[in-house]
C-alpha cells in the first residue's frame, strides 16, 4: 500500500489524482466546479482554518515567543510558576482645605463645625476620576473659623463591597470579579467575617492554627481571590457566616495629578454642619494640593511579567538587592532602578536603592523633556517614604536589612545639532520637528550605558527635509574642568606672570574628556549618575547655555542650519 503524505496539500493532490484516474474523463466531469472538486476545495479551506486556530492557541501559551502578548494567558502561566502579578496601584496624596477670606462663618457654617465621614468621595474636575478621603477613623469634626485649615489624605478610586457566605469547607476560596476596565487595587482590601476584621497574610503557611486570617491574591480570571484556612493553617469560616470583601476600584496611573491647580476638586458625598445639614464645601473652602497625588501605577505589563519571572521571591522575604530592585520596578513608574549593597563592608547591611522617576508620568501635557521641572528627575522625601512603605507591604524584609533611597547625581549636558537641509524644506518646521523628536527620544530612552548620538540621528533622519546631521554634546563637568585651567591662564596674563614659571594648581590634562566618549562623542552613563540634556552652565569659552529653551541665546538644544542641498529626483 502506498504511503500517504502527511501534509494536506499532498493529501489533496493524491485525492485529485485518484478521482481523475478512477473516472478517466477528468477534463469533462471533474474540476473545481464539479461536486467532488467543490467539496475538496471546501475541506481544504476548513483544514487551513483549523490549523491556523491551533497555531494561534499554541503561540499564545508559549512564553518564548516574542509576539506572545495575550495578557490573560501569560498572567495565568506566571502565576502557576509562582509569581503573583501586581495589580493597579492607586495614586495617593494630601489636600489642604482653607477657609475662603470672604466666607461668613456664622451664616454659611451654623454651629461653626463641619463633620466629614471616612471614605467620602470627591471628584477631580480635570480628569473626571473619583478619589476617596482616608481619615483613618469613622469621622472627623473640624471647628471652622476665619483662619481654619486642615489636611485630608486621599486615595484614587472608590470603595466597593461584595458579600459572600461561609461554606464551612477547608480552604474556602472566594473569587471577587469586577466588570469594566478598572482593577481591584493592589493593597487596599479588607475582609470581615461576621463583622470582625480578618487580617490578610501573604501565604497560607503564614497563618497560625485557627487564626482568624486569610490570603488575598490576584485572581486567575481577574479581580482577586480570597482564600481561607484549613484549621491547621488559619481558621475555617463557619457555614452560613457572612463574609464581606471591601476593596478599591482604581484607575491606576491615570489617577496621578502633576499640577497644583487650586479648587480642582468637588465633593460628591455629603459633608454636614453641627445640626446635620449638608453644606457645599467648595463654597466655603479653597482646596489646595498639599502633597503631590502620585505613585499611581498600572498593573504589570506582559513584557515585565515574562522578563522578571526568574527572579521572583517564592518565600516573600526581601534580602537580596535584586529582589528590592525587582519589587520597585513592578510599580512601573521608574525609568531606571538599581539596588546594591557594599560588599567590602560586612557590617553594613544597608540596601541602597537608586530610582529615577519616569518623567513622562510626572509632567503635564504642556511641558516636554527640555523644560520639565528638574525636580521631576528626583524623589522627594514623601515619595521615598512611599517606596519604603510599598516594600514593607510586599513581604518580610530581612531583619538585618536597612533601606536607603539615594538621589541620582545629575550631570548636565547640552546638545548642539549641525544640520544641512534640502532646498524645499522650511527652516522653522525643521527646527520644530527636531525639537519634538529629540524630546520624545530622551523621554523614551531606556539605555543605561550611554546616550548614543547614532540612536538620535537615526530618529531625526526620519524628518524629510534633513540631508545630514552632526550632533555634539557639551557637558558641564567637562567644561568646568577645562574652564578652570582657562581662568588660571587668564589670571597669569592679567598679572603679567612669566608663563614659564607658572605652576598650575592642579595636574591639568588638555586631552581629558569627562563624561563623553572621546572618539564617538556619546554621553557616558557612569554608576549613580543621571545625564540630562539641560543647560544652566558656561562652557570653557564663556558661552552661556540657559537651563531651558529660550528665544534669545543658547539653551539645552541648539539647532544650527549649516547648509542647503538641492534636492534631486532620480528618473
Amino acid at each position: 500500500m502506498r504511503f500517504s503524505e502527511i501534509t494536506f496539500a499532498k493529501v489533496k493532490n493524491e485525492v485529485t489524482y485518484f478521482l481523475k484516474k478512477t473516472y478517466k474523463k477528468n477534463d469533462v466531469l471533474f474540476g473545481p466546479a464539479s461536486p467532488y472538486g467543490h467539496i475538496l476545495e471546501i475541506v481544504e479551506k476548513l483544514y487551513a482554518t483549523v490549523l491556523q486556530y491551533v497555531k494561534n492557541v499554541v503561540a499564545q501559551y508559549d512564553l518564548r515567543g516574542a509576539a506572545s502578548n495575550n495578557r490573560k494567558a501569560i498572567r495565568t502561566l506566571v502565576m502557576l510558576g509562582g509569581h503573583e502579578p501586581t495589580r493597579d496601584i492607586s495614586a495617593t496624596g494630601v489636600l489642604k482645605l482653607k477657609v475662603k477670606p470672604s466666607v461668613d462663618i456664622a451664616e454659611e457654617v451654623p454651629g461653626s463645625q463641619i463633620t466629614i465621614f471616612n471614605r467620602t468621595q470627591i471628584k477631580n474636575n480635570t480628569n473626571g476620576l473619583t478619589y476617596t478621603i482616608d481619615l483613618g477613623t469613622e469621622r472627623n469634626t473640624y471647628t471652622v473659623n476665619s483662619g481654619t485649615q486642615f489636611f485630608l489624605n486621599i486615595i484614587q478610586g472608590k470603595y466597593e463591597k461584595q458579600t459572600f457566605s461561609g461554606s464551612g469547607l477547608i480552604n474556602q476560596s472566594i473569587s471577587v470579579n469586577v466588570p469594566g476596565i478598572n482593577e481591584v487595587e493592589n493593597f487596599y482590601t479588607e475582609v470581615t467575617v461576621n463583622g470582625k476584621n480578618w487580617p490578610i497574610k501573604k501565604n497560607l503557611v503564614d497563618m497560625l492554627p485557627e487564626e482568624e486570617a486569610c490570603v488575598v491574591r490576584t485572581g486567575f480570571e481577574g479581580g482577586i481571590d480570597v482564600i481561607f484556612g484549613n484549621g491547621g493553617y488559619g481558621k475555617i469560616p463557619e457555614i452560613g457566616s457572612i463574609i464581606d470583601v471591601v476593596y478599591i476600584l482604581t484607575d491606576g496611573d491615570r489617577g496621578n495629578i502633576f499640577r497644583n491647580t487650586v479648587n480642582d476638586f468637588k465633593f460628591v458625598d455629603d459633608v454636614y454642619d453641627t445640626y446635620g445639614n449638608t453644606i457645599t464645601v467648595e463654597d466655603i473652602f479653597d482646596i489646595f494640593i498639599e502633597k503631590d497625588i502620585n505613585f499611581g501605577a498600572a498593573g504589570e505589563s506582559v513584557q515585565f511579567m515574562r522578563n522578571l519571572l526568574p527572579i521572583t521571591s517564592r518565600n516573600y522575604v526581601l534580602a537580596l538587592p535584586e529582589q528590592f530592585a525587582y519589587y520597585i520596578k513592578r510599580l512601573g513608574i521608574f525609568s531606571r532602578v538599581t539596588a546594591w549593597q557594599i560588599e567590602d563592608n560586612s557590617e553594613d547591611e544597608t540596601i541602597y536603592v537608586y530610582a529615577v522617576p519616569d518623567v513622562r508620568l510626572f509632567k503635564d501635557e504642556d511641558t516636554d523633556y527640555f523644560n520639565v521641572d528638574i525636580n521631576a528627575f528626583y524623589l522627594d522625601q514623601d515619595e521615598k517614604d512611599k517606596i519604603i512603605k510599598y516594600l514593607k507591604a510586599q513581604g518580610a524584609i530581612a531583619m538585618t536589612k536597612n533601606i536607603k533611597i539615594v538621589d541620582p547625581v545629575i550631570r548636565k549636558y547640552v546638545m548642539n545639532l549641525f544640520i544641512t537641509i534640502f532646498d524645499d524644506a522650511v527652516e522653522e518646521n525643521i527646527r520644530s520637528e527636531v525639537y519634538n523628536i529629540s524630546s520624545t527620544f530622551f523621554l523614551n530612552n531606556t539605555r543605561t550605558d550611554k546616550i548614543a548620538s547614532a540612536d538620535l540621528i537615526a530618529a531625526l533622519k526620519e524628518i524629510r527635509g534633513i540631508d545630514s546631521i552632526e550632533i555634539i554634546f557639551v557637558g558641564e563637568e567637562n567644561e568646568n574642568y577645562h574652564l578652570r585651567q582657562n581662568i588660571q591662564l587668564k589670571n597669569v596674563n592679567t598679572n603679567r606672570i612669566n608663563i614659564s614659571k607658572f605652576r598650575p594648581l592642579f595636574n591639568y590634562d588638555p586631552n581629558l574628556v569627562i563624561g563623553i566618549d572621546p572618539v564617538l562623542g556619546d554621553i557616558l552613563m557612569r554608576e549613580g549618575e543621571l545625564p540630562i540634556v539641560r543647560g544652566g552652565f558656561n562652557d570653557r569659552n564663556g558661552i552661556k547655555y540657559n537651563e531651558t529653551p529660550t528665544v534669545d541665546g543658547y539653551g539645552p538644544i541648539n539647532t544650527f542650519i549649516k547648509g542647503i542641498t538641492k534636492r534631486t529626483v532620480d528618473i
